[in-house]
């Protein structure tokens, strides 16, 4: 299938007026010129209207933690015994089929065919259960982590909250 293009005309319609930059460094140098002459005549406080009394940032931390009652979080404990037994249970199956397979010897050959398709769709359904577990289980602990967090914020903005009283009740 051909392409259809669009010709190209050469004139892309627009239109700069002659001698347009020819002049254009020197009205940008007056633009600039003008700008700092003009904040030159705007007052600027050459000193911050805030101060803060002597020593104070020396104790504001002690005092800080007395105000705040330090609480220890919460632990979550995470089990590793399920992913053990699951490693577990795994690996006795891969040591049963590995016996089995090598043990009949010469007398029968082993094949697909003498494991039941019962206990493979038993062993893949197991596995998505505990997989599902698994999952559900680390969905608890991202909420439980996120409600930390959101504590961890709140707390944070207590602070803060806090320390402007302190810098306030100062200032009185």
């Amino acid at each position: 299938m051909k392409e259809e293009k669009i010709p190209y005309h050469g004139a892309s319609g627009f239109k700069v007026p002659s001698g347009y930059f020819d002049n254009l460094e020197d009205h940008l140098c007056d633009k600039v010129f003008n700008e700092e002459k003009q904040l030159d005549k705007i007052a600027v406080p050459t000193k911050a209207g805030f101060k803060v009394p002597e020593a104070y940032f020396d104790h504001l931390e002690d005092v800080l933690v007395e105000k705040i009652a330090h609480k220890q979080p919460r632990l979550i404990k995470i089990n590793f015994r399920k992913t053990f037994y699951y490693a577990a249970a795994v690996a006795a199956i891969f040591v049963g089929l590995y016996t089995t397979v090598f043990t009949l010897g010469n007398e029968q050959s082993a094949s697909w065919d003498d494991v039941e398709l019962s206990a493979i769709e038993q062993y893949i359904l197991d596995y998505a259960e505990k997989e599902k577990e698994l999952t559900n289980k680390t969905q608890e602990l991202e909420d439980e982590i996120d409600k930390l967090e959101d504590i961890k914020f709140k707390l944070g903005t207590k602070l803060h909250k806090v320390d402007s009283t302190i810098l306030h009740i100062d200032d009185l």
